[in-house]
């Protein structure tokens, strides 16, 4: 297990499919190396029974997606930071990710959208450029990441 697992995201999609949320990240566009996917699916009829446990995330040193890991997310420029919860980061392999997106200024606009859609209503806190347009109900963004 890695204490800080880092690497240059050259390709990021993001998409709505089977009503399941993604956002994966990787350094290669057919075969990526190092990756995480983030995920949120919201099969509930009630808004009051969902759970963080809707939000999946994978790493390339992951065996498989886990449930609720993601303590916080930073984004700030071409910069992803995300810290994983205590109890999670032996199944994602890492306790903290750095992502540097080899795109232009603006690569993290869709990611930042998507994100705030994933993590709406959530624990996980989001640190970054609050979008205005996202198709679930949104929150102000909170925490702060001092231990990066």
């Amino acid at each position: 297990m890695k204490t800080l697992y880092e690497f240059i995201g050259s390709t990021v999609s993001c998409y709505i499919e089977n009503e399941v949320i993604t956002i994966a990240i990787g350094n290669d566009e057919i075969d990526p190396s190092e990756y995480i996917i983030i995920t949120r699916l919201d099969e509930y009829d009630n808004p009051d029974e969902i759970s963080d446990v809707a939000t999946g995330f994978q790493t390339s040193l992951s065996e498989y997606e886990s449930a609720a890991a993601v303590a916080e997310i930073k984004l700030h420029g071409n910069e992803m930071k995300i810290l994983i919860k205590p109890k999670k980061i032996t199944e994602v392999g890492a306790e903290h990710i750095k992502i540097t997106l080899a795109t232009d200024g603006g690569a993290m606009s869709q990611p930042t959208k998507y994100l705030h859609c994933i993590f709406d209503d959530f624990a996980a806190y989001l640190s970054s450029i609050y979008p205005d347009d996202c198709s679930a109900k949104m929150r102000s963004p909170k925490g702060t990441f001092g231990k990066f």
